[in-house]
């Protein structure tokens, strides 16, 4: 049976929004396959802007050291709650803040 784990990466310093200047905060870390690096992940989101929810980028494949980015594919979501729901979508990497990169 696999074990999954997700290890926090370090804190990133805050941004500040252009349209009001709430601060954005930033989260990235990692995902281990059996031990093995095997994701990263991104999520960003701004204080006081609701109706935009979390942008998330989730890196996948060829973690290990001496892995080829060639070999990497990466999904993009975004997240909003409702009053009674939590909310996903599917969107192309590039609309994520991160963009189509195989980081």
């Amino acid at each position: 049976m696999a074990k999954i784990t997700i290890e926090p990466g370090e804190a990133k310093e805050s941004t500040y929004c252009e349209c009001c200047g709430n601060k954005t905060e930033t989260v990235y870390g990692f995902v281990y396959n059996n031990n093995d690096a095997y994701a990263v992940y991104f999520a960003s989101w701004t204080i006081g802007h609701l109706e935009r929810g979390v942008t998330m980028a989730i890196g996948l494949g060829g973690w290990a050291e001496g892995g080829i980015p060639d070999q990497r594919r990466s999904v993009g979501f975004e997240c909003r709650t409702t009053e009674d729901q939590i909310q996903f979508a599917v969107i192309d990497p590039e609309q994520s803040l991160w963009g189509a990169q195989n980081f």
